[in-house]
């Protein structure tokens, strides 16, 4: 039997689900606390008023008795519309949203005690899950009142029960329970979430209601099996459902693929289509329940800083998706990749009747692997989405080592068996040595086709300016035009490379300048002697570092840096005194003479970071070819001007939240090779 897998933030829960039940709460909150103030101005008068009465009978009942309220307003059919409230842009959709939030509302929260709501607007319908009814009125009432006793309509003047004996009221029941001991999962053959036709996915067109013309209880038979697979697997998972798991809206059947879908203003809605396979149905359960618990997470935490700034390839969509996409797959896939462990692990039946058990969990492990790898490459993680990552890449490594062990999988997967990174974490090795290298960036192709656009910009410009080109600098906002903006601008924003500096210096990241070095081969006046980066001395140094990002390999044969191990530490005497004579004395260079130093051997497409501090010197370039590289200034905002010696910068990751320097687009280039 398989060891007790390792818990997960979000994911594989300790069996109190006390962590999303949190978030939960504090989502329910933030659409009370959207209903109490979003601006009224731009509805119609009478909803206008209808709303300044409710609110002030709403923050009663939130302190009299503040958990059947917020429950209430967690409800699938007044929370998604709440939220889409926060968000509308005209009167016209804020009323639509209302509309439909405020009748659920007070459905769901008449009958306990302390209640008194009160709504004076029309109401034609009233969708009410907690009773599992929908009552549709004709002609509208004038209002609704939720009370002790029960929900009330108002119509003439005159308070009434509403029922089946109401006039005019007629009651449908669209509501399925799935499971008799999860008294709030239903399959809902209603939807009362104005973003289901919104579709992002290539392969969909919108979610429309729909049975696929199967039974009903087809569907339910479906889903209990599937949910039956699923607390059998991950019982811990299956309790925290209970809170995060709310409806199912049907989309469909397809005997032999499965589509579903999820909204970050939803969370714990799921549009599943029918299929005639139950482990699809399970997957797709967890997959959409997943993304509901990161969605909730979203509305407080972006989890990835660039989350929605960086497009990568998908390892499960044929489409290019922002970050945030794969972290949705990869926070979705690794617990059904643990549900296929479990079943496996407890030879459940399902393990050995479907032939596709083994194949499918390997696929889903094959697909984490990508997930999983391409987060920690790209991703630049908030303090929680660290935790997150990080707990769900142990679990991942858990679970595809467990298989490779059992046979369940082989090599030809290509899954690791461990998380891929250097022995030093880099900003341990950067803080230590002052500096790291090795980086890769970029393949050897990539290097080669950026040297070439270079190349092709100097020729061109060569030619054009009768065979001189001699602007070694030029800043951008001076001359937009300029061949080199788009090659600089995209080269130095390269996301691997500011997932690597951001690894050293945090998430917020400004640009200073930049620099092309081109050393030419068999020159006799292209040695650099030692020196700093900056000759200022402050605390917000450490901020400071700059990339160096090869085109063509780096070596003492070409004319590569050398470094001081340790020297961004050193005391120098008779240090540089200002940025126009960095170059180190005569007394500084003997301090540092017996000093052992190391070659910064780079090949083409790989970085070294080093500080703003750290001794270093290039000699000639006697190889064959030239030295090509470009050099790139990077600072957190709280380096202060002095630092920097400059009052502007350029904003590339992150945010700044201090204030120090003048943001600009673009930032100054310094073009620093020989002119014929």
């Amino acid at each position: 039997m398989a060891s007790d897998l390792p818990r997960a933030f979000l994911g594989l829960p300790d069996g109190t689900a006390g962590n999303f039940i949190r978030l939960q709460r504090r989502l329910r909150l933030l659409a009370a606390r959207t209903l109490l103030t979003h601006p009224i101005e731009s509805l119609p008068g009478d909803l206008s008023t209808a709303i300044h009465t409710l609110r002030q009978q709403l923050t009663a009942a939130l302190k009299s008795s503040p958990e059947p309220v917020l429950a209430a307003i967690g409800g699938p059919d007044v929370l998604p519309n709440l939220l889409l409230l926060q968000q509308s842009q005209s009167g016209e959709e804020a009323a639509r949203f209302l509309r439909i939030a405020i009748p659920a509302l007070l459905a769901a929260a008449s009958g306990h005690s302390g209640v008194h709501l009160r709504w004076s607007d029309a109401v034609a319908q009233v969708i009410d899950c907690r009773h599992g009814r929908v009552l549709d009125l004709l002609p509208a009432l004038d209002g609704l009142v939720a009370t002790p006793d029960g929900l009330l309509g108002v119509r003439d003047g005159e308070e009434l029960m509403l029922g089946p004996d109401t006039p005019g009221c007629r009651i449908s029941q669209p509501f399925h329970r799935i499971l008799p001991d999860h008294p709030r999962l239903h399959l809902s053959l209603i939807d009362s979430n104005p973003l289901s036709t919104f579709e992002l996915h290539p392969d969909k067109e919108g979610n429309s209601l729909s049975l696929g013309g199967r039974p009903v209880d087809e569907w339910i038979t479906s889903l209990r099996t599937a949910l039956e697979f699923i607390a059998a697997a991950l019982p811990n998972w299956w309790a925290e459902a209970r809170h995060s798991m709310d409806r199912i809206v049907p989309v469909g059947y397809f005997p032999e693929r499965h589509l579903s879908a999820s909204y970050l203003e939803a969370p714990g809605l799921v549009y599943a289509s029918l299929c005639d396979a139950p482990m699809t149905m399970a997957e797709a359960l967890i997959h959409e329940t997943q993304h509901g618990k990161l969605n909730t997470l979203a509305w407080f935490d972006p989890v990835l800083s660039n989350a929605h700034d960086v497009w990568v390839e998908s390892p499960v969509r044929p489409d290019r998706r922002p970050l945030w996409g794969v972290l949705l797959a990869a926070h979705a896939f690794v617990p059904v990749a643990a549900m296929y462990d479990r079943l496996a692990a407890q030879s459940h039946p399902i393990s050995h009747a479907w032939a596709r058990f083994k194949p499918r969990q390997a696929e889903v492990l094959r697909v984490n692997e990508e997930g999983m790898k391409t987060c920690q490459e790209w991703g630049n993680p908030t303090p929680a989405g660290a935790r997150l990552i990080g707990e769900f890449q142990q679990l991942h490594t858990v679970l595809a080592s467990r298989a490779l062990e059992e046979g369940l999988v082989d090599a030809a997967t290509h899954i690791t068996a461990s998380p891929s990174a250097s022995p030093v974490p880099l900003r341990e090795s950067y803080l230590r040595d002052g500096f790291v290298q090795g980086l890769d960036i970029l393949d050897s192709q990539e290097a080669a086709h950026w040297r070439a656009r270079l190349e092709a910009v100097e020729s061109a410009e060569r030619a054009r300016r009768g065979g001189i080109w001699a602007d070694r600098d030029f800043y951008p906002w001076r001359n937009p035009e300029h061949p080199l903006l788009d090659w600089v601008l995209e080269l130095s924003q390269h996301p691997r490379l500011l997932q690597a500096v951001s690894s050293v210096l945090g998430p917020d990241l400004l640009i200073r300048n930049a620099d092309i070095f081109i050393k030419e081969p068999h020159t006799s006046e292209q040695g650099i002697a030692w020196h700093w980066d900056t000759a200022q001395r402050c605390p917000s140094a450490d901020g400071f570092l700059t990339a160096w990002l090869g085109l063509t390999p780096s070596t003492p044969e070409n004319g590569g840096m050398c470094f001081i191990q340790g020297g961004h530490r050193l005391e120098i005497p008779d240090p540089p005194k200002d940025r126009h004579g960095l170059n180190f004395s005569e007394t500084a260079l003997k301090a540092i003479g017996d000093l052992e130093t190391i070659d910064n051997r780079l090949e083409a497409g790989q970085a070294s970071l080093h500080h703003a501090h750290m001794p270093h010197c290039s000699g000639l370039n006697e190889s064959e070819d030239r030295r090509v590289a470009l050099v790139i200034r990077f600072m957190t905002p709280s380096v202060t001007a002095e630092m920097a010696e400059s009052g502007i910068a350029t904003l590339v990751r992150g945010r700044d939240r201090v204030g120090h320097f003048e943001l600009r687009p673009t930032f100054p280039v310094t073009w620093r090779a020989a002119i014929p």
